[in-house]
């Protein structure tokens, strides 16, 4: 057998191996994969939201914090001039 054969065999062991479908447990491992994938991607637009909102909130605190400030200090301003 030369090189031309060997090649040429090797061509047609491919082309069957494409044609056989995995073994059960290949394609129920594959299934797996895909459900936990979707979870998980289920899993980070929901920390991504809540991130999101969690961020909202903390600049409406920082605001309203800021705005305190300044009145506690315009106030004692008064007091002492």
């Amino acid at each position: 057998m030369d090189f031309s054969e060997l090649e040429s065999s090797n061509r047609g062991l491919t082309l069957i191996a494409t044609l056989i479908p995995p073994p059960p447990q290949e394609k129920e491992m594959q299934m797996l994969g895909q459900v936990y994938n979707d979870k998980l991607e289920i899993v980070c637009l929901k920390r991504e939201q809540d991130m999101k909102q969690l961020r909202t909130e903390f600049d409406r605190l920082q605001s309203d914090f800021k705005y305190n400030l300044q009145l506690l200090s315009d106030r004692d301003k008064e007091l002492s001039g």
